[in-house]
């Protein structure tokens, strides 16, 4: 089973139009028309029709229930293990660890430029297989190793497919006051167990 999720049609970081806007460097193919060109990733990452995919889904393990193995897997890679993902991404060891024990995820990440003033806004979606009042596998990025929850499991009430359910796509935006370079990562971790699969 193959469908189109819509993690982002596009990642955007809105330049004021002023002289003194500066030599910012924005995000190179934001809007995924290239595929993962410009980006870096890690674990299953892939894009369909300009829309970026990252699961908790390994080809061979039975992750995938009630779907054969690999049936949510996009890319034909394995996601990775919790410990990559925080070397990847920039944290620290055991940034990820909580009441329950991270297993797997992917990741996606990009260094750029940017200006005070200058305006980074996305959308996102979070699709499990997960129970909602299972382990909760979640959502997150990270700015410069500064990570923020965007949903777990248990925000995902809305029935979906072909994950079993959904956030819903939402947006995200912050301004910056400040000109920096910065590190972006997107990520998506399977917590507790290899049962079931989730996606952002």
């Amino acid at each position: 089973m193959q469908a189109q999720l819509a993690f982002r049609s596009s990642i955007v970081v809105h330049t004021p139009s002023l002289p003194s806007a500066g030599n910012a460097m924005g995000i190179t193919n934001g809007n995924f028309s290239s595929g993962l060109n410009g980006w870096n990733s890690a674990g299953d990452v892939a894009v369909q029709s300009g829309i970026v995919i990252m699961t908790t889904a390994s080809l061979g393990f039975q992750d995938d229930f009630p779907e054969a193995a690999g049936a949510f897997n996009f890319s034909a890679h394995d996601a990775i293990s919790s410990t990559v993902l925080e070397s990847f991404s920039g944290l620290t060891a055991g940034a990820f660890d909580s009441n329950d024990f991270p297993y797997e995820g992917s990741e996606l990440k990009q260094t750029f430029s940017v200006n005070a003033g200058d305006k980074l806004s996305f959308d996102w979606n979070f699709f499990t297989n997960e129970a909602v009042n299972a382990s909760p596998d979640f959502a997150f990025f990270s700015i410069n190793g500064v990570s923020t929850q965007l949903a777990s499991s248990a925000n995902a009430t809305i029935a979906s497919v072909p994950y079993a359910f959904s956030t819903g796509k939402s947006t995200f935006s912050q301004t910056f006051t400040l000109a920096a370079t910065l590190s972006l990562v997107f990520g998506v971790t399977g917590v507790t167990d290899y049962n079931v699969t989730s996606a952002l």
